[in-house]
């Protein structure tokens, strides 16, 4: 089968290009044979992606743009090979898989060249990134770019100035690019959001049609985020069900594996949510009420220590396009900041999302101004479908007890396992 479809989004701070991808991926969901999926880039959970987020957040100051060149073009070969490349190359639904970035190499161009490194030594270190099927560069005007960005409530990260100067230097890696061969469109960013949500999927229908078995009807914009529902759902229910099924009578730890890996991955948005809300109260966090102060999928959190001291936090569950970058830029940063001082001890992400590169990742706390007072950002822990899989496969395992023949060797495999693709792999 031919692989799926790369669409990169490029376009200067404030061009809109970030709110545009997450629409443009909820458009291509809603087209029947589509199964379309959003990434970004720096990508924070492949190599080197912490370290450019503090370098851009300028948490660490004086690195060389070669430094930053060799630590994007990591990220990004990790970011393709974990994340991007599977996704498109993954036959077993019969659907065209469609990729949606934000931000790619040509960024690299722009932002990491200079007179001791140009455009071919930058593309150089990218050699192995996969090759964009189209691009679309997010035109707009200063005066636009920085109206929306005194939007945000959030500090100017590194590069978020000059804006003059970076977009003409896009101009020309734009050309650059093109005299190898890709496809690059501009496209005017000026109008409203709905104007140019509906040009650039225009553009992208038009493209599409000679890139893949089907023709897209003409893509309607979507503008609303789809929630999900932020209930617990029993994984021990979900498990005895899973071992009353045909397939699970009596398994070998291969197919005990297999079955849990191609269940999880099955469910709906909705499911991965409440049951990762279930998995964490199994931890001793007890799921409360709606946050009202977020304009966020969440919920209140408590966790009862000895002596009767009482830990507050929150779950917010990220939806189908969501970024968790974004989710924390949002809760860590301007005015909504005082969100914290309610929340201040721990804040679960929960990433519904398919095929997600890390298992679970920790976040340490850090140091926050709440407005002229210093304080500590919660300790936040990003969870989804992976660790999920390491739960459900748990709970079988102690379900089904000695009984079951290989008991022993997977209970001995959940020992020496962090996560559910090292079951996976020592088995």
């Amino acid at each position: 089968m031919k692989d799926g479809v790369f669409i990169v989004f490029e376009g200067i701070d404030g061009s809109g290009k970030t709110s545009l991808a997450e629409e443009v991926v909820r458009a291509l969901s809603g087209v029947a044979g589509v199964s379309a999926k959003l990434t970004f880039e720096p990508h924070d959970p492949s190599s080197a992606g912490i370290f450019i987020r503090q370098v851009l957040t300028r948490k660490i100051a004086n690195v060389p743009n070669w430094t930053l060149a060799l630590a994007f073009a990591t990220n990004r070969a990790d970011h393709c090979s974990r994340e991007i490349d599977p996704f498109l190359r993954d036959p077993d639904d019969g659907a065209t898989h469609i990729v949606v970035c934000d931000r790619y190499y040509l960024s690299s161009l722009v932002y990491q060249s200079d007179d001791n490194t140009d455009f071919d030594r930058v593309m150089e270190l990218n050699k192995s990134a996969r090759r964009p099927d189209l691009t679309l560069f997010m035109n707009a005007s200063n005066e636009t770019c920085y109206a929306r960005m005194s939007k945000r409530d959030q500090p100017r990260e590194l590069f978020e100035q000059g804006l003059t100067a970076v977009r003409d230097k896009y101009l020309e890696g734009i050309d650059y690019l093109r005299a190898r061969g890709e496809t690059i469109e501009i496209i005017d960013a000026e109008g409203s959001f709905e104007e140019v949500l509906t040009g650039t999927l225009r553009r992208i229908r038009d493209h599409l049609e000679g890139l893949t078995p089907f023709s897209p009807p003409l893509l309607v914009p979507v503008t609303s985020e789809r929630t999900l529902a932020a209930e617990p759902e029993s994984i021990d229910d979900y498990c005895r069900d899973l071992i009353g099924s045909e397939t699970l009578q009596r398994p070998t730890f291969d197919a005990l594996v297999r079955k849990v890996d191609e269940s999880v991955d099955a469910l709906r948005p909705q499911e991965v949510a409440g049951m990762c809300i279930d998995l964490i109260a199994r931890k001793g966090y007890n799921p409360g009420d709606p946050v009202p102060w977020l304009d966020l999928n969440a919920l209140t959190l408590e966790c009862r220590l000895p002596l009767g001291v009482t830990q507050h936090g929150a779950v917010v569950v990220l939806g189908e396009t969501q970024r968790y970058d974004t989710v924390l830029g949002k809760l860590l940063q301007g005015d909504s900041v005082a969100t914290l001082k309610r929340m201040s001890d721990f804040l679960f992400l929960i990433d519904t999302n398919p095929g997600h590169l890390v298992p679970e990742q920790y976040g340490e706390r850090e140091s926050v101004a709440f407005d002229a007072e210093a304080s500590l950002s919660p300790s936040i822990v990003l969870i989804g479908r992976e660790r999920l899989k390491t739960e459900v496969f748990a709970t079988i395992v102690s379900l089904m007890g000695d009984s079951w023949p290989d008991s022993t060797v997977a209970s001995e495999r959940l020992l020496q396992a962090s996560n559910f693709a090292d079951i996976k792999r020592v088995h």
